[in-house]
């Protein structure tokens, strides 16, 4: 028990400092892609497979699910995000 103790004890006394990245840019753009392809054996000849499949009812084709991309700008006192999104919608 005085081990536990001592343990908590510790760690309660641990700080933890985050990264102090100043010397990096203010403005960071980054990206997310995500794709698929649906082929259905059963070849619909209108290339609509059966709705009950959540948004995977296209036979024979790459679609986007989700397309994603977000600039971040950060200084001293001062953050913002913005992040424009878009898929496939059928």
């Amino acid at each position: 028990m005085k081990k536990i103790l001592l343990a908590g004890m510790l760690l309660a006394g641990i700080e933890a400092f985050a990264q102090d990245d100043s010397t990096g840019a203010p403005l960071t753009v980054s990206g997310y892609l995500e794709a698929y392809y649906t082929y259905d054996l059963g070849r619909p000849s209108n290339h609509n497979r059966p709705s009950f499949i959540y948004s995977h009812n296209r036979h024979n084709e790459v679609n986007l699910n989700l397309g994603l991309v977000k600039a971040a700008y950060e200084r001293r006192n001062v953050r913002a995000n913005l992040a424009l999104a878009a898929g496939t919608y059928i």
